[in-house]
C-alpha cells in the first residue's frame, strides 16, 4: 500500500552512502522516513524548508521507505547580488 505525505523538511542526515534519514513536519504529525534509492541525490535536491511531497510504503519495521519524491524549494537566496550567474559585461558606447 502506498503512502502520500506533504509538508516541510525539518531535518535530513546522512546515515551512510545508500541510506539518508529526513523529517517532514505536516499539519497533523511529523514524520521520520528513510530514502535509500539515490540518497545523496536525494539530499543535493532537497533543503530545510523546502515543501516535499513524498510517496511511499512501510517495512516490516513499520519505517516509511521513500519511493518517489517531489520538491518545491524555497528562494533560498544566500549570496549577494554580484556573485549571481550569468553575468554580464556593461556594452561600450562603440559597439
Amino acid at each position: 500500500m502506498r503512502n502520500h505525505y506533504e509538508g516541510l523538511v525539518t531535518k535530513t542526515k546522512l546515515l551512510s552512502p545508500e541510506f539518508a534519514l529526513v523529517k517532514i513536519q505536516t499539519a497533523t504529525e511529523t514524520i521520520n522516513a528513510y530514502i535509500g534509492h539515490k540518497a545523496l541525490t536525494f539530499l543535493m535536491d532537497v533543503e530545510i524548508g523546502d515543501q516535499i511531497s513524498i510517496f511511499g510504503h512501510y517495512n516490516h519495521r513499520k519505517q516509511l521507505i521513500i519511493e518517489r519524491y517531489w520538491v518545491r524549494p524555497i528562494n533560498h537566496d544566500t549570496l549577494p547580488p554580484h556573485l549571481h550567474y550569468p553575468h554580464r559585461k556593461p556594452r561600450s558606447s562603440h559597439d
